[in-house]
Order: structure tokens, then sequence, then C-alpha cells
């Protein structure tokens, strides 16, 4: 929220633009396919034995200065931290189907979208069939190593580079979606002007939760 929250300066976009163009005269590298079983990555992703999820996002919230609220018999519990004057939640939600009830951990953030840029990214292997987004093909930043193992879809190439000149934002998105989420994890900016994480289980690692808070601090 930082960063899609400020102005982009011109050069900035610029450069970005030229990367694009320079990036497309390269011939593509075809990455591996997903492996693993689905069913075992989707569950329980960051599992930790022994600990239920309120333990640990209590732990999480005393460490990074948030807030734990329990949901009671029939809610739903919520880690809510304030960074500056954005205010980013962590909960879990259900996605019920005729004979299944599927639970995803979720992280949210609203924010001034100045720019109208909205994308979605996540790894090689998830969903291949899902096609393009806003009618667009994979977005390549210029980092070969991003490009062969993540799918970038958006509605502004250039803005999306500008984004993800940051190696640090970088590393916290593969941390955010490691190779066991390939099949239930994702994140991006969506409209109305909110950035948003969603991955299949709940989420229990406190490492990689604490990871979570500071991609969206940084994003």
């Amino acid at each position: 929220v930082a960063a899609m929250g400020q102005g982009i300066p011109p050069q900035e976009l610029e450069a970005a633009e030229r990367t694009g163009k320079a990036y497309a005269e390269r011939p593509r590298t075809k990455s591996s396919p997903a492996v693993g079983n689905p069913e075992e990555t989707m569950g329980f992703p960051g599992w930790t034995w022994g600990r239920s999820k309120a333990e640990i996002w209590r732990q999480v919230a005393r460490d990074i200065g948030g807030e734990y609220q329990e949901g009671g018999f029939s809610g739903t519990d919520v880690l809510r931290y304030q960074s500056g004057e954005w205010k980013i939640t962590l909960d879990t939600c259900e996605d019920s189907t005729n004979e299944n009830t599927h639970i995803y951990t979720r992280m949210s953030a609203a924010f001034e979208n100045k720019y109208g840029l909205y994308f979605k990214m996540y790894r090689v292997g998830f969903f291949p069939s899902i096609g393009t987004f806003f009618g667009r093909q994979d977005i390549q930043i210029g980092d070969p190593h991003f490009d062969a193992n993540f799918i970038i879809q958006g509605n502004d190439d250039d803005k999306v580079r500008w984004l993800l000149r940051d190696p640090t934002l970088k590393d916290l998105i593969q941390a955010a979606i490691p190779e066991e989420l390939i099949r239930s994890g994702w994140f991006g900016a969506r409209y109305p002007d909110q950035l948003l994480f969603k991955c299949g289980g709940v989420l229990k690692e406190e490492k990689r939760l604490k990871n979570l808070f500071e991609l969206f601090r940084a994003t």
C-alpha cells in the first residue's frame, strides 16, 4: 500500500516501458510444470503442530503491534494491523459448493489507488486453464527468474513493471507464495481499490504471516 498509494515519477514509468520493450525481444524460457498433489498442498500450508491458530495469530499480533480479535461462537477471528493510514486485515473465509466447503486464509487492505492499477499474480502451475486477466496476456517484467516462476496479469504492463522494480518486494512475494502454495495462493490489487492475498487452508506459520504483513506494507 505504500508504493501504490503514492505517485509514480514519470521517468520511472518510462524506464519500465523500455524494460518491457527490450525484454519482449528475448526468447521465453519454459518453466517446469507443477508437481505434487494439490490436496496435500492446499489444506495445511505453514502448519505448526501443537499450537492453535488463535495462539499463533495472537503471538504475531503482539510481535508486530497489531490487534487480535476473537470472532466468538459464530464469528470469524481477525488480526488487524495499522500501517500508517492503511488498515491491514487478516482473517479466514469459506467457499461452499453443493457438497464441499473450502477454508481460505485472506489478507486485505483498502487503499487509495491513485493510478487505477489492478493486477493478479500467482505461481506458474496455478489453475493453468484460467486464461487471461483483463483480456491481457502474461506480463514479463524483465527478471528471468521471477518471470519463469510467476504469472502476472493486469491492466497496465508498464505500471506493473514499475511496481516490481524493487527486489525486496519481489522477495516478499516469493516468500508469501512459496512453491507449496502453487495450487492455491495468489496476490493482487482488485476493484474497488483493495490489495488482497488468498491461499487455501489456515495459515499458521509465524514467519510467513509476518512476511505477508511486510509485503502489504511495502506494496
